[in-house]
């Protein structure tokens, strides 16, 4: 499990029947300085998903050797899905896909915890950690987008937002947890 001083925690919120990854949330841990950052690249309708998409992109070169740690694998299906769609040069690209690294896998292939599932959320409030929305969910977030488009509410945007900074932040808990749970249990 690497160890960086700087370390990336990425999260997306899709609409699936729109075939739609409206959200590309990305929590930039900075050990040096000491500092939290929350990044959100949102579409706020179809036609903006490939500006979000680049805009994702360069932050991910911004920090050019940086981990990226996500949850699962739907981020890195999702990374080369969007990378084909929008006609990314490799260059940009598979040099960055290099750097996922899943939390999920970790957790699954090196601990034994008492939760109902394996999942982000039950290992995250095992851990402590909670949802500022304690109902919203991945389901929740389809629905709300879809009231989104017909609204235009901005408070749905908003509460979108925040649910996908927290599963960023539940993310890096997790991590946290797992490294030096491996610390003081791996020979």
């Amino acid at each position: 499990m690497p160890i960086a001083p700087i370390e990336l925690y990425f999260d997306i919120e899709a609409e699936p029947e729109l075939n739609l990854d409206y959200l590309h949330g990305v929590l930039v841990i900075d050990r040096y300085n000491n500092t939290e950052k929350y990044y959100e690249f949102l579409a706020e309708s179809a036609a903006e998903e490939g500006v979000a998409w680049e805009q994702f992109l360069e932050l991910m070169w911004t920090y050019p050797i940086a981990p990226i740690f996500h949850f699962c694998d739907y981020e890195v299906k999702t990374f080369k899905r969007l990378a084909k769609l929008y006609n990314t040069p490799a260059y940009l690209w598979k040099p960055v896909l290099k750097r996922f690294v899943d939390i999920h896998k970790y957790v699954t292939q090196k601990a034994i915890m008492p939760v109902e599932s394996y999942a982000l959320k039950p290992i995250a409030r095992w851990l402590g950690f909670e949802w500022r929305d304690a109902k919203a969910n991945g389901a929740q977030c389809v629905c709300w987008y879809d009231d989104w488009l017909k609204t235009g509410d901005r408070s749905i945007l908003e509460a979108i937002v925040r649910y996908n900074e927290d599963d960023c932040r539940a993310t890096y808990v997790v991590k946290d947890w797992l490294t030096n749970f491996l610390l003081n249990h791996e020979p």
